[in-house]
């Protein structure tokens, strides 16, 4: 019985290696340097391929090595990705405009290490170039335009090609939504890894990109083809399935187990649990907002202390060991909407904070791996008219659903905000200091009759 060829002795014009093969051949090639779970593992492999004929593409998904302290594997798995991806270039010491025209020239694999370096630069000019590079250069035909600096035309720029960035700190949500997370792990003293020396490995590095360039000659017309496009992903956003589209149709390529190999990594890195563990800071914020949420309303020292407190979130680090405070915590909340107030906790006022009622839209928006907080209906506002109060001309009543599919109103416990608004704006030029809603709201009450 013959001794089995490597792949470095097979030659790829002759005896072509099939896709799966070489899609096992790299992950086993990349475990043995770095540590990470199966499916990042599995995840490599793929994107890496992809390199090769993401020109066949609509999107190209970045891949995100990341870790919360160094010494994780993130620059090593660079270092492996440069000698097997194709045509790898090493970004992090480049202009912008460098950048914008090795991309339109080369069409490289990007492979950027720390681009903390480049999100940490607020004020920089050529960081926000950047940045719009690599905004823009995950989808074909969305050129970034630049002033050609001796004619002073407008220049468009191809910035798409596949690119690879690491990290410490989180990415901003654009850029994350865009990417495909892999958690690098430090080593345990347990663990079986190589140290990374190019001299020793090039042989085996350069059969398998022979093999997979060998494989894309071939493939661009399976990887075209429309009658093949996979079937979205309920799990994934409508930009999680665009990203992961390519590196599904070469799983479905490669077939045996390969296909429900990467849909099973696309749920666990990008939907569900995943997507709540790697989504931008914000999301994540409303997840353990949601965890924590214990009764109807709590003040905003109240949440801060919760979140702080606990060991498994990262908010208690914040700050050199301070902790979060309120108004990062404001800062956070605002872009969803969601804005303190004062409030009452068993009949008492304890300054300002949040009903739970606040954060339900959010939740059920942006939260895709959980149920609604609450399996009570949600109260729906739908303005009638009504006698006029405060200059007002409408109220809004309070319609929940009943059994049978028809609405019953519900008789208002207060007044509502659009009968203070007018009343808060007339008197706030004269206040000393601003006056908060909820004794607008006590105001308008005693004028009423009513309760607050």
């Amino acid at each position: 019985m013959s001794e089995r060829k490597t792949l470095a002795e097979i030659d790829a014009a002759t005896e072509p290696v099939s896709l799966a093969a070489l899609l096992d051949q790299t992950k086993a090639f990349v475990c043995r340097f770095v540590v990470i779970g199966d499916a990042e593992a599995d995840v490599v492999a793929l994107w890496n391929a992809h390199t090769y004929v993401f020109e066949c593409a609509y999107a190209t998904p970045y891949l995100h090595p990341h870790s919360p302290e160094p010494g994780s594997g993130k620059t090593t798995l660079l270092r492996v990705l440069r000698v097997t991806a194709h045509n790898p270039v090493l970004g992090g010491n480049m202009t912008e405009a460098v950048l914008f025209r090795l991309i339109e020239e080369l069409k490289p694999t990007l492979l950027y290490d720390e681009i903390d370096t480049v999100f940490g630069k607020k004020n920089d000019d050529g960081a926000r170039g950047i940045q719009n590079v690599l905004n823009n250069g995950y989808q074909r035909n969305m050129p970034a335009w630049r002033c050609h600096p001796r004619t002073h035309e407008p220049e468009a720029f191809d910035a798409y090609c596949p690119k690879a960035t690491t990290g410490l700190r989180e990415l901003p949500d654009t850029l994350a939504h865009r990417s495909i997370p892999i958690r690098m792990k430090p080593p345990l003293p347990s663990d079986t890894y190589e140290d990374f020396d190019p001299e020793e490995i090039e042989e085996e590095a350069e059969a398998l990109r022979v093999h997979l360039a060998a494989w894309a000659g071939t493939a661009a017309d399976a990887l075209s083809d429309k009658a093949r496009k996979p079937e979205k992903l309920p799990e994934l956003d409508s930009r999680g399935n665009e990203i992961w589209r390519i590196l599904l149709r070469i799983a479905d390529l490669a077939g045996g187990d390969w296909p429900e190999r990467a849909r099973a990594a696309a749920i666990e890195l990008s939907g569900g649990a995943g997507a709540r563990r790697d989504a931008s800071g914000n999301v994540q914020l409303l997840a353990h907002i949601r965890d924590l949420f214990a009764s109807e309303r709590t003040t905003c020292a109240d949440l801060v202390e919760a979140l702080n407190a606990s060991d498994e979130l990262p908010y208690g680090g914040w700050n050199d060991g301070r902790g979060m405070t309120t108004r990062e915590l404001g800062r956070k909340l605002a872009p969803f909407g969601i804005y303190s107030k004062p409030i009452r906790i068993d009949g008492a006022r304890r300054g300002n904070g949040y009903e739970r009622a606040q954060f339900q839209d959010a939740w059920l928006r942006y939260l895709r791996d959980g149920v609604p907080v609450s399996t009570d209906p949600v109260p729906v506002s739908v303005p009638v008219p009504a006698e006029p109060v405060f200059g007002s001309t409408m109220r809004v009543v309070p319609v929940v659903p009943v059994s049978g599919g028809g609405v019953r109103e519900v008789a208002p416990e207060g007044p509502t905000d659009d009968e203070i608004e007018p009343l808060f704006r007339q008197l706030r030029p004269y206040a000393a200091s601003s006056i908060p809603l909820e004794v607008m709201r006590e105001i308008v009450a005693e004028e009423r009759g009513g309760g607050a």
